[in-house]
């Protein structure tokens, strides 16, 4: 601290500060070996709203990204949800989060309206209550995030816990099953990869991802987060080294890049509203502190910019873009 304070003092530069401003401005390229992997392209970019249906969930996750409201009561109504769908007819996806949505209960409504309305659903669940999830919702695609195999703690999502329903679900729906990396599951992904793709035959592409801490997103200093750079190396070196069959997207988290990234293409940037329970909003995924949220009319369209560059990190591209990687087979 005191060496802080003495830089500080000199310069007028708080380090800290600096730190943060050096890591948004810093890009590390993947190295991306064209023997192995075919780096795919974005066909389209949708505006797309996440709907935090409900405060409610049936688990408490150090590393939950909206840990600021999750556990309470609040839920929104499907009149409400309507509403906005209704006064949205340009957005073509809705991301359906929570808490927990399945335990909303009026999501049968919610996601029959979508669907009625032929909008892309994304449904984010940690899955433990699918046992009784319909199967005939159009246009719906499951996503799960994990962080580990097995574990007595289930706020670690474990994934063998949810092996059969997964099993179940890979026939019905898409599903996009998410490994996130934090300091304690760091050297388990090819461990993590080899279980999905032995496991789940109709699973073809695993999704990495970071925790972070999204209202402090620049900062490293927090317990149980892995630095942005060595998230980088970690990656690297995952992609150098696995012989798996799996295609692979790889959140780029605002660091890492390749020489194909889309970049600036229509809708890339900034494409993802929020709406919470209370009647508020926020207009990009990174700015959900409670500090950040707004009320809005929920009757009134929701703006949306085609931005060049990203208003919060200055950069041509979106700190939600993939890096998207489809294994060559080896025919030989």
């Amino acid at each position: 601290m005191g060496c802080r304070i003495s830089i500080k003092q000199k310069t007028g530069i708080d380090v800290d500060t600096t730190r943060k401003e050096i890591l948004k401005n810093k890009e590390m390229l993947l190295n991306v070996d064209k023997a192995k992997w075919k780096e795919k392209s974005y066909k389209n970019y949708f505006k797309t709203i996440l709907l935090f249906i409900t405060n409610r969930c049936n688990l408490n996750c150090a590393h939950c990204f909206d840990r600021a409201n999750v556990h309470g009561l609040e839920e929104m109504s499907f009149e409400y949800i309507k509403t906005i769908i209704d006064s949205n007819p340009q957005v073509k996806k809705y991301d359906v989060m929570g808490g927990e949505p399945l335990l909303h209960g009026e999501l049968d409504k919610i996601l029959k309206y979508l669907s009625k309305k032929n909008k892309k659903i994304g449904l984010y669940t940690n899955g433990l209550l699918l046992d009784n999830f319909k199967d005939d919702y159009k246009n719906l695609r499951l996503n799960m995030a994990f962080h580990i195999i097995k574990s007595e703690n289930k706020s670690l999502k474990p994934i063998a816990d949810m092996r059969e329903l997964i099993k179940k679900f890979q026939y019905i729906y898409p599903l996009k099953i998410v490994f996130l990396m934090t300091e304690e599951n760091k050297y388990t992904l090819p461990d993590f990869a080899e279980y999905v793709e032995h496991n789940f035959k109709n699973i073809s592409k695993l999704t990495i991802g970071l925790v972070r801490n999204e209202e402090d997103y620049y900062s490293d200093e927090y317990e149980g987060i892995v630095s942005l750079e060595e998230y980088a190396k970690i990656i690297q070196k995952f992609m150098d080294t696995y012989e798996g069959g799996f295609d692979v997207d790889i959140f780029a988290e605002g660091l890492l890049y390749t020489k194909n990234l889309p970049r600036s293409s229509k809708n890339q940037i900034n494409r993802f509203k929020c709406v919470f329970v209370n009647n508020k909003y926020t207009c990009c995924l990174y700015d959900i502190g409670p500090d950040k949220k707004m009320l809005f009319d929920p009757q009134k369209p929701i703006a949306y910019f085609d931005y060049g560059l990203c208003p919060r990190t200055g950069k041509d591209r979106c700190l939600t873009d993939k890096i998207k990687l489809q294994k060559k087979i080896n025919k030989s």
